[in-house]
């Protein structure tokens, strides 16, 4: 069996703490506060914001992160894949075994992409749009900015947040797909040596960082963080009475866990 390398952000059932609508939950004093940021500076942040405000730099950062994973395979892979391909389809002469090895590595290249370059370019748009609010949320940290209006400086997330519904669809079926995309690569590493010279060159190189098999399982394992996230999130819009944030993370968050939940089996161990 192929075990998942496991993730620091385990699954967890639905909350029960967090109630669909928001009761009237008393608000917290509007006074400002100084706390120390990553930045080097300081921001004047409201202290029912200071939370959130933490919990989505993580999420910018972590969706950095990712997005560069994805970029690993999406574009560095993807095109040596396509540099041999082509190679091949040109040669003229190619015999009965090479035209074996060129039709695999079609195969696999469909296998592979056909969900993960749509996922990737979501996250290239997703990531600019988190860091163009995140922009506006940080400008606090100027000096002199201490006395905007602080209602007018903290932007929204949860609009941000339900674009990630568009994708699930392609999350789902890269999960359906997972399984059989394992099962083709390691055909094609048994039985097409130059994909496996291939194979071999791409991880010794400096930008592949990690196994081209931890790439793979890297959308996997965004979905738990995604999880793990919106959970702070959904705890933190409760109790301080964010009903609309709440509502636009809540319908996010109960779609990526039943996502999860019916893949537990695929999330954990692949047979």
């Amino acid at each position: 069996s192929r075990i998942i390398t496991s993730t620091s952000y385990p699954m967890t059932p639905p909350l029960a703490g967090i109630p669909r609508i928001i009761g009237n939950i008393p608000q917290s004093s509007s006074s400002s506060i100084i706390l120390p940021t990553t930045v080097s500076s300081t921001m004047t942040i409201s202290p029912i914001h200071d939370r959130s405000f933490y919990i989505c730099k993580e999420l910018l950062m972590t969706e950095r992160t990712y997005r560069k994973d994805l970029e690993v395979i999406a574009e560095n892979f993807r095109r040596e894949l396509m540099i041999v391909i082509n190679q091949q389809q040109q040669d003229l002469f190619m015999d009965e075994e090479y035209n074996f090895e060129n039709e695999t590595l079609i195969h696999l290249s469909d296998v592979l992409f056909i969900h993960l370059i749509p996922i990737y370019k979501f996250h290239i748009y997703f990531l600019r749009q988190l860091e163009q609010r995140m922009a506006i949320w940080e400008t606090r940290s100027i000096p002199g900015n201490e006395f905007i209006n602080i209602d007018k400086v903290i932007p929204q997330i949860g609009d941000l947040i339900m674009n990630l519904i568009e994708i699930l669809p392609r999350y789902e079926l890269y999960i359906e797909n997972y399984d059989c995309l394992l099962t083709e690569l390691e055909y094609v590493l048994k039985h097409n040596r130059r994909f496996d010279m291939i194979y071999k060159e791409f991880e010794s190189e400096k930008f592949c960082y990690l196994s081209l098999m931890s790439f793979l399982i890297k959308p996997l394992q965004r979905l738990l963080h995604y999880e793990y996230l919106l959970e702070k999130l959904l705890i933190y819009y409760k109790n301080h009475n964010y009903e609309n944030e709440y509502q636009d993370c809540y319908g996010v968050f109960i779609k990526i866990q039943d996502l999860i939940e019916n893949f537990t089996e695929s999330l954990t161990i692949i047979v």
